[in-house]
């Protein structure tokens, strides 16, 4: 049975929060790209996107961020009056800098 991974720490950067997890890997995840990929940000029927990137400064960050007793990530953010909740799942399974770092495998065979 495949165990669920779960969130150690959350440390703020300069623009990122860094997630560690319990399986000792380290994930970055960019403000910027956090709010645009919040799961609120969908109509949970249409799946259309509510949220418009263009109306929020490059300069929003996480104004209260931590692991809620769920385990997710609870983000308040410093624009919009919202908060968002993200599973450690989805942030795992969608994390950009762990998908850079694995090598590329070709399906070409020389």
């Amino acid at each position: 049975m495949k165990q669920s991974i779960s969130i150690k720490n959350v440390t703020k950067k300069k623009s990122t929060l860094e997630v560690d997890w319990s399986d000792g890997e380290k994930s970055n995840f960019h403000f910027m790209w956090l709010r645009d990929n919040c799961p609120t940000a969908h109509d949970k029927d249409t799946r259309h996107r509510m949220f418009n990137i263009l109306k929020i400064s490059t300069g929003i960050n996480p104004k209260k961020y931590l692991i809620n007793k769920d385990g997710k990530l609870e983000i308040e953010w410093s624009e919009g009056n919202h908060t968002s909740y993200y599973e450690p799942n989805w942030l795992r399974n969608n994390c950009y800098t762990l998908i850079n770092k694995k090598q590329y495998i070709s399906p070409y065979k020389i």
